[in-house]
């Protein structure tokens, strides 16, 4: 029905095609419910991907992680999977291009500028209409009620503090303004923490910060508790009110990321100067401070506790009547406990057999696939809580495994304790330290569709950038970012291995080669050892897997029982 609708309006707006994207006015990887667009049209359920709306065909780009889930879930819905990234599958732009449309219209308040720019670049005949289609179409939403917190206890810098780095940024490009967008940027900046978006503790706000002064756009309702606390280093307006202010403001220079709204981007450009595209206020966030560290590495000890808690329930119960789905329950009911906890970072993934192989499956009650006494369950899952945000995946044996599944196991363990001990020269692009663990899966013939690591936000998004690795990443790493060390080995229709840990970037030795780096592992929890073949791994390997279990043992032991411990000892044992 909404696909007929959809074709109804763009007839009536002469439109050629229209795009559905993932997205909201903040280009939020995660949506609140209300924008949550495509996935109302599609039925697809994923984090990312763009639907286009043709008069006759529908089409879903999606990425790697999503195939197996985005083909099910679409079927009977009249689109087609469109799979990014595999031979002979043109982009959007590329398919947009092929047709000849004359008038492609979109919503400028979902599209990233950066997005929009290489679309007119790229579909340089096709006339891009901006037109809100959709709110024609889902007409029953609305936004949830909220509140709003003070986050100010556990940072060790205030606003004011954080209004002059972003202003020393600004200064040192000759910039006299920014817009901060993202909904996790303008949380730090101004030390405050929401829940508009389930598993992101963030309030749907913008931060407009100049050389004389800093605004706030927030719901005023959602902050009444603590709005004096704010008002001492931000004018506070309300949410809706940006477009009438920036329509007002002229004569700034301003530095905007490339992720800003095409429709905010266009209207700050009518009466001042874009210098450039720069997400200032996202690589300030992404160093920790000395304090945010100290909170993280102790949330992690308390979540790899958990973790290691679920482990001992999974190796020493009956599983014969479990599920994917009881298994989610189980380890989020663990997090849950925590005195600081807030939410989990991202719905769980709780995975069994062939159910593994689709990255980011999702398990419902129904359907869940219930445990057997062999082959793998992958759990990938993370917490929130007030002094961090966590983010960690085991691949644990549930019964007997085969000899593939046992090698591939080990060589995912390989790839991952290569990046867990790697040295590198500070400006060693993300791209080379992508290698440096995929090799290890390359030598068997393997790789996976996905990167190897993402930065993780503090008790902000478990997806942050720049912080990355990944095959085509060109950003360089520096200490106080945090980032995950995550290979796997994926097998369509048989099983799925992922091993994940959270990494610190600290300095390691300086000489005449300059600063060099290196990751201290933040994660405790064992890799399970009932997978591995010790064989496979080369004496470096042993050492490095040993001291870390070392460390597993000696952050944990004294917070579990005695049973719990003994059964530690030996799954952090020396091989």
């Amino acid at each position: 029905m909404s696909l007929n609708m959809l074709r109804s309006l763009m007839q009536d707006n002469n439109l050629d095609a229209y795009l559905v994207l993932t997205s909201d006015p903040h280009n939020s990887e995660y949506l609140a419910q209300y924008y949550k667009e495509r996935q109302h049209l599609t039925k697809f359920t994923g984090s990312q991907g763009t639907a286009v709306v043709t008069k006759d065909k529908a089409y879903l780009w999606a990425d790697g992680r999503y195939f197996e889930q985005a083909e099910r879930q679409i079927a009977g819905t009249g689109f087609e999977l469109m799979k990014i990234g595999v031979d002979g599958v043109p982009t959007v732009n590329e398919f947009l291009k092929s047709i000849n449309c004359k008038r492609i219209g979109y919503n400028a308040l979902y599209m990233p500028i950066s997005e929009y720019e290489t679309m007119e670049k790229e579909v340089p005949n096709s006339e891009l209409v901006d037109i809100d289609l959709y709110k024609k179409i889902w007409t029953d939403r609305s936004f949830n009620k909220t509140k709003s917190f003070s986050h100010s206890e556990w940072s060790d810098r205030d606003s004011k503090e954080k209004l002059n780095i972003v202003r020393d940024s600004l200064k040192a490009k000759d910039a006299t303004a920014t817009l901060v967008t993202s909904l996790e940027g303008v949380a730090w900046l101004s030390n405050t923490r929401g829940n508009d978006i389930e598993n992101v503790p963030v309030t749907f706000a913008y931060a407009l910060v100049t050389l004389e002064g800093a605004k706030l756009f927030i719901d005023n309702s959602k902050i009444e508790s603590f709005k004096d606390e704010l008002e001492e280093n931000l004018e506070i307006y309300e949410y809706d009110e940006i477009f009438e202010v920036l329509s007002e403001l002229e004569s700034e220079k301003f530095i905007l990321s490339p992720q800003t709204n095409t429709k905010l981007y266009k209207l700050i450009e009518e009466k001042n100067e874009v210098l450039g595209k720069d997400d200032i206020v996202g690589y300030l966030k992404s160093v920790k401070s000395a304090g945010e560290l100290e909170h993280i590495r102790e949330s992690h000890i308390r979540d790899g506790l958990y973790v290691t808690k679920f482990m001992y329930w999974l190796k020493n119960s009956d599983l014969s009547n479990e599920t994917e789905w009881t298994c989610a329950n189980k380890i989020d009911s663990l997090r849950a406990s925590d005195s600081r906890y807030l939410d989990l970072s991202f719905g769980t993934i709780s995975a069994y057999g062939p159910n593994a192989s689709m990255m980011h499956y999702s398990a419902d009650e129904k359907s869940a696939a219930k445990i057997e006494n062999r082959g793998f369950l992958l759990v990938d899952s993370g917490g929130q809580y007030l002094d961090g945000t966590t983010d960690i995946t085991r691949t644990f044996a549930v019964g007997e495994l085969t000899e593939e599944e046992k090698e591939h196991f080990t060589y995912v363990l390989k790839s991952h304790l290569q990046l867990m001990r790697a040295v590198f020269p500070e400006k060693t692009k993300s791209l080379c330290l992508d290698a440096i663990a995929r090799k290890e899966v390359w030598a068997i013939n393997e790789d996976y569709r996905c990167g190897t690591g993402h930065g993780v936000g503090y008790v902000l998004g478990v997806h942050e950038s720049p912080p990355q690795f990944n095959t085509r990443s060109d950003k360089t790493l520096a200490p106080g970012m945090i980032i995950s060390n995550e290979p796997g080995i994926y097998k369509d229709g048989k099983y799925g291995i992922r091993i994940e840990n959270i990494l610190e970037v600290v300095e390691d030795k300086y000489n005449d080669y300059g600063q060099f780096l290196k990751f201290e592992t933040i994660s405790y929890a064992p890799i399970d050892l009932d997978a591995v073949k010790v064989e496979l791994l080369t004496k470096e390997e042993k050492e490095c897997l040993n001291k870390y279990h070392k460390a597993v043992y000696e952050k944990l032991n004294g917070l579990m029982s005695e049973e719990e411990r003994t059964w530690l000892k030996e799954y952090t044992r020396e091989i």
